[in-house]
């Protein structure tokens, strides 16, 4: 709760009121552990989390803001042209806070309203609007506003896809985000996100390692963590130390397992394996050799040779090379 009273008080500030605001039990009744700002586990998760801990705001910050009842029905059903219609007075207000707050709690009100559906036209609506604050001009209580967008920019992904064509400029919006904002874990485990839909897994790797140093406990930091960890040369080694060979490459080695698929391509023969305790190799090259005649898919495959490191987005390790070589 504390980090939706630390949202709601910086709102305030920049709007210029200086009364304190107490959440009531109504006004956060909607609120359950799964719409927790803690709980990022993916992408849509964290996407739905941002605009319903936003719209939280409108719902407790506008009712103070605006005393016009027709502006607060409107924010509390979520009615943008509601919104828009009885609440324009702060669009066209002298205050730039006033301004800022209500393209940027507009935006959010039209984001819930998309279904984050980039195809919506309320999704692009969304964005011009949380542009249009951040256009106003930046200040240092903006890290939210430039973390938003960087969630929008993220699911900007074109149907069927699960990249998002805006990625790069996700990634700049987390990076003005962490300048302003540097102690805020979310936004360097955001910015990991977006770097890993830009396969460059090394910088995504940096971002989860500093994000989970300012929040350790985080559940979901701790998990993109753990899972970008396997895909680094230490992570790699402790996987093969579970799988009780310590191969490394030039290494000599035995590989016992049972075939799963056996691939011909450019005059080489590749038998793919099971992974187990027996056997740390993804891949048995036997080169321009045939397969002896036992070797089929489903039989078992004895092999000798030399570990070979093969690079990749997820790096295995093949037993290239081979000496020896039997299936039963």
């Amino acid at each position: 709760m504390s980090v939706i009273r630390n949202a709601i008080k910086k709102w305030f500030e920049q709007l210029g009121i200086g009364q304190r605001v107490k959440l009531t039990v109504a006004a956060v009744s909607g609120l359950t552990a799964s719409q927790s700002p803690h709980f990022r586990e993916d992408l849509m998760r964290a996407t739905v989390t941002i605009t319903k801990v936003g719209f939280l705001l409108c719902l407790t910050s506008f009712p103070v803001l605006a005393q016009e009842p027709q502006c607060r029905n409107a924010l509390t059903e979520g009615n943008v042209s509601g919104i828009e219609k009885y609440c324009n007075h702060f669009k066209t207000s002298n205050n730039v806070a006033s301004r800022k707050s209500y393209h940027f709690l507009l935006g959010l009100a039209q984001l819930q309203k998309s279904d984050q559906d980039s195809a919506n036209p309320l999704f692009r609506k969304a964005l011009e609007n949380v542009s249009a604050a951040i256009a106003l001009g930046k200040s240092p209580s903006d890290a939210d506003l430039y973390q938003t967008r960087g969630m929008i920019y993220l699911s900007n992904k074109p149907a069927g896809e699960v990249i998002s064509k805006d990625a790069d400029k996700a990634v700049k919006d987390f990076t003005v985000a962490i300048s302003l904002k540097p102690k805020d874990a979310y936004n360097y485990y955001y910015r990991g996100l977006a770097y890993n839909q830009l396969l460059n897994p090394d910088a995504a790797w940096s971002d989860f390692q500093k994000a989970k140093a300012l929040k350790p406990s985080d559940r979901d930091i701790q998990s993109a963590w753990e899972k970008q960890r396997q895909y680094t040369a230490e992570g790699q080694a402790e996987i093969r130390r579970k799988l009780g060979v310590e191969a490394r490459p030039e290494d000599n080695g035995t590989c016992t397992a049972r075939i799963r698929e056996i691939l011909k391509r450019d005059g080489e023969t590749t038998i793919v394996v099971n992974v187990d305790k027996r056997c740390s190799t993804e891949a048995i090259n036997l080169g321009t050799k045939p397969p002896p005649s036992g070797c089929v898919v489903g039989a078992t495959v004895t092999a000798k040779g030399t570990y070979f490191e093969a690079s990749g987005i997820i790096p295995v390790l093949e037993l290239d090379n081979v000496t020896e070589i039997a299936c039963r």
